[in-house]
């Protein structure tokens, strides 16, 4: 019994060497460029040693199989693969640890033109005609499914080939573009519409209105004998006006004009308008010539005395007080009595002011008045009296 026994106990210890010997034997059997860092084909795993047998057992069997096939995935994966080495009752294990490199997929050129978008904050796209409009700039996708794309434009002063769009001006026709993209050798074209500014640019409306604007009142062929009507707004676009004048003395800022006094010479006088719209200003000139007074009064006194003279003589009210202001004229009046006088007070007085008023006697169905002519409109001056 004892010699039996040894014998069995002889032949584990040889069963276990064997084993020991072939683990340190066993190994992987890679395709051809392969290696334990760069798997990329089928394994081959072999299943005896001699007698020695081998059983093998992936860490992750949906990339590496017990039977070494490889299914590479979309990255770059690791796996432990293990032989189990058998003989009788010895057992012996070795691991393997492998990388199995991600799949190289093939993309299609036009697969990858066909998933291809572009976007924009303003852009827009009608079905039945599958055409783009925008009014801004443009996304251009540089890559699309891992592919690297490449941009043309038809025409580069409206839509770049990267994207920034210069919309035409106001009043333009809108501009169609193609944009080309391309892979390798393989194309596709975007038309795009880039839409006009429809939005009236302020320095176009601010030339518009300085064209409108003109002079009115008492004056012809750039020649002043009376009152000026400067206009405050022009055209319908919200456009204000400023004036400057250059003789205030002559003519002020609201257009009221003192001629120089008989005998004088005429006076330049430039008018500046400047026009207004939001923050945007633009200056427009006028140079006029205000002509000197032509005649003198013949006869100045109050009211009741300048009334008693003939029709048509040229005269002067001393110091007589505005007491009504209507649409054609205003009355005047002193302690001695009242006057009309036929014609526009000028801007610069008020109802209540004392004034001196030069015109012509003139008679009105059965009332005389205070008149002027085309060329010598009524004249009026402050006084320094009181009111009456």
């Amino acid at each position: 019994l004892l010699a039996a026994f040894t014998l069995v106990a002889c032949g584990g210890e040889d069963e276990q060497a064997i084993v020991d010997e072939a683990k340190a034997q066993v190994a992987l059997v890679f395709a051809t460029g392969d290696s334990a860092t760069s798997v990329t084909q089928y394994l081959t795993l072999p299943t005896t040693v001699g007698d020695v047998q081998i059983t093998w057992a992936s860490g992750n069997t949906a990339v590496i199989s017990n039977a070494g096939v490889v299914v590479r995935q979309t990255a770059d994966t690791n796996v432990t693969l293990t032989a189990t080495l058998t003989l009788g009752e010895a057992t012996a294990t070795k691991q393997f640890a492998l990388k199995v490199l991600a799949a190289v997929v093939v993309i299609d050129p036009q697969d990858a033109l066909d998933d291809l978008e572009i976007t924009g904050s303003l852009l827009g796209y009608t079905v039945a005609t599958g055409r783009y409009n925008t009014k801004a700039d443009i996304v251009l996708p540089t890559t699309s499914m891992t592919l690297a794309v490449s941009w043309s434009s038809s025409n580069a002063a409206v839509i770049s080939n990267t994207g920034v769009v210069v919309r035409p001006d106001y009043g333009q026709n809108d501009s169609t573009v193609i944009l080309t993209a391309t892979i390798g050798t393989v194309t596709r074209d975007f038309v795009v519409t880039v839409l006009a500014i429809t939005e009236k640019p302020v320095s176009l409306i601010l030339e518009d209105a300085a064209t409108i604007l003109l002079l009115s009142g008492g004056i012809e062929a750039g020649v002043v004998t009376g009152k000026l009507e400067l206009a405050t707004e022009v055209g319908n676009e919200g456009v204000t006006v400023t004036w400057a004048s250059s003789n205030e003395a002559v003519i002020t800022p609201t257009g009221s004009v003192y001629r120089p006094e008989l005998g004088s010479s005429n006076a330049n006088v430039t008018l500046t308008a400047t026009l207004h719209k939001g923050e945007a200003t633009l200056e427009k000139t006028f140079d006029v010539i205000v002509t000197a007074r032509t005649v003198a009064a013949e006869f100045a006194g109050t009211v009741a005395e300048v009334m008693a003279q003939t029709v048509g003589k040229y005269v002067r009210i001393n110091d007589a007080t505005v007491f009504g202001i209507s649409a054609d004229g205003f009355f005047v009046a002193d302690a001695t009595g009242s006057a009309f006088v036929y014609g526009a007070l000028p801007t610069d007085f008020e109802q209540g002011d004392v004034i001196n008023v030069e015109g012509f006697v003139a008679q009105y169905f059965n009332a005389l008045q205070i008149a002027g002519t085309p060329t010598e409109p009524i004249y009026v001056v402050p006084s320094t009296a009181t009111a009456t």
